[in-house]
């Protein structure tokens, strides 16, 4: 493969269009040039801001300039995906001038276990329970006011009969619930868009009040909120509260986790907890810890919402929020074996693939071998050969 097919992969990565044995590939080449030890790869990749701008330079020059980040980051937005790029341009220029890694066939274990997919129940506001994945498409479901569409595979689209906004009738409650192993798309009768990632839910009104819009949330979602000066838009999770007025964040409140963690794609929005009120900016992140501890930081977006683009993305990601993540997709269980404390990785894989194949992935850090035993996932620590 030359430079310029390699060249080519790094920005198919970064716009979440590359195949599953493009992405496979990839992971091998950077795997082996972190196992490289002549070679720094974090000196390389935030060494200095002329470093990061000759990096830049170079990706203008061979990247045209019209296309974004897709379905996530429009074109506005083309230099957060740039900045992805940056860190991608400068592995492929690892590759170019240090190692060369062969091709890889895809990896397949017995008893494989196949990825997640569009899985989601709707509860009704008498407490009736929709299977979605049972509903033809282009089936209309039916609430009072409320009509519920199912447009395409893992989309549901809501219109009301009232109207959109809730002057006098009482309020109906609807949740979307997606189970271990699925995901979900929800247009709200505002026309505001939730992706709901595994293991998470959300409850909204079938019809907005004339004075705000807000729903609660469960697990992880990634929001786009249509703009309304006039009626705000609250998301409600655990002991914080969420308010924008048009914007694109995303939303990980898993309990399981150490932290509520609200990031900012585009706009601005400010949490609210308590008598606390922090405002973020595009491409910071706001977290709050169990014990009430907040902080605001710089984080890398398109991490952030890999999710929503159907990738898994790590970057000196240690290897259990690494099994956090697979156990909600894949819906397993897992356990460990052995002092596992210093496995940190990075690499990009399709969310589509079975789970041999990013357990391969994996293992390529050569620290790490995974036992699977139907729904019971085992890592296990090797010790590094003299």
């Amino acid at each position: 493969m030359n430079k310029n097919k390699y060249r080519d992969l790094a920005k198919k990565i970064s716009r979440g269009e590359a195949t599953d044995h493009e992405i496979y590939i990839y992971n091998k080449w950077f795997n082996a040039i972190e196992k490289n030890s002549t070679i720094d790869i974090e000196d390389i990749l935030t060494d200095t801001e002329q470093t990061k701008d000759d990096l830049l330079k170079r990706i203008n020059n061979s990247i045209d300039k019209g296309r974004g980040y897709n379905n996530i980051v429009k074109g506005k937005f083309w230099k957060l995906a740039i900045a992805s790029s940056v860190v991608l341009f400068a592995m492929t220029w690892l590759y170019f001038n240090i190692v060369s890694v062969p091709d890889s066939k895809v990896y397949v274990i017995a008893n494989d276990i196949d990825p997640g997919g569009n899985k989601a129940t709707l509860t009704l506001a008498d407490g009736s329970i929709v299977a979605l994945g049972q509903q033809s498409r282009g089936q209309v479901i039916s609430d009072g006011p409320a009509k519920v569409i199912k447009q395409d595979e893992g989309l549901i689209v809501y219109q009301n009969e009232d109207g959109l906004f809730n002057m006098n009738t009482p309020y109906q409650y609807h949740r979307v619930t997606t189970p271990l192993g699925g995901k979900y798309q929800i247009v709200l009768p505002d026309n505001s868009k939730v992706y709901l990632n595994a293991g998470s839910s959300i409850q909204f009104p079938t019809s907005f009040s004339d004075h705000s819009r807000e729903v609660e949330l469960e697990g992880e979602g990634f929001f786009e909120v249509s703009n309304d000066l006039q009626r705000p838009f609250l998301v409600h999770c655990q002991e914080q509260t969420i308010e924008v007025l048009g914007t694109q964040f995303n939303v990980n409140s898993y309990k399981d986790e150490t932290s509520i963690k609200t990031t900012l794609i585009e706009g601005s929005v400010k949490v609210k907890i308590d008598t606390l009120e922090t405002v973020i900016r595009p491409g910071q992140q706001f977290s709050l810890t169990k014990d009430g501890h907040t902080d605001v930081t710089k984080v890398d977006v398109e991490q952030v919402i890999a999710w929503r683009n159907n990738l898994f993305h790590f970057w000196n990601t240690d290897i259990k929020d690494i099994m956090k993540q697979l156990s909600r997709w894949y819906d397993i269980d897992v356990t460990y074996d052995g002092n596992l404390s210093s496995e940190y990785i990075s690499g990009f894989i399709s969310r589509d693939v079975t789970i041999s194949n990013v357990i391969h992935m994996l293992e390529e850090t050569g620290n790490l071998r995974f036992s699977v035993e139907g729904k019971k996932v085992t890592v296990h620590h090797i010790e590094p050969q003299d």
